[in-house]
């Protein structure tokens, strides 16, 4: 009977400890499960921003192609007032002749010419007719 109780006694301690290993491995299994869906949440963020990033660099090439076109049309705009290098000089040379004699007074800006006043403009009266300047009518 003794052997009996204490064979008992190393079956219950066996139990024991098989239950502890087993909530020691549910418990790892949990954080397992946790950090799993850490690293799910992760990479869902990370294919969010990969996708801005994305967008971005789109946007940014957009931007760069149409700065690309501006710059090329403004260049084109630019060249009709590039003047060639003998034009230039001769320029030059006329400036620094015409202001020679003017070295104590400070170079001012060309003034605007004032608009020329031309001929009255012609208005059109409701029933088709032209009035000129002169007031004689016309018919379309």
């Amino acid at each position: 009977v003794a052997e009996a109780g204490k064979t008992m006694d190393e079956i219950v301690d066996s139990v024991k400890r098989v239950t502890d290993i087993m909530a020691e491995i549910t418990a790892a299994s949990q954080e397992q499960t946790q950090g799993i869906e850490q690293i799910n949440q992760a990479i869902t963020q990370m294919d969010q921003v990969t996708q801005q990033n994305a967008a971005l660099v789109e946007e940014a090439a957009a931007a760069a192609s149409s700065l690309q076109e501006q710059a090329s049309g403004l260049s084109q705009v630019v060249s009709a007032f590039k003047l060639n290098q003998q034009q230039q000089a001769a320029q030059n040379s006329a400036r620094h002749t015409s202001h020679s004699g003017q070295r104590g007074t400070p170079m001012q800006p060309p003034r605007a010419r004032q608009a020329v006043a031309g001929p009255a403009p012609r208005q059109l009266s409701h029933a088709g007719t032209l009035v000129t300047a002169q007031g004689s009518w016309e018919t379309f």
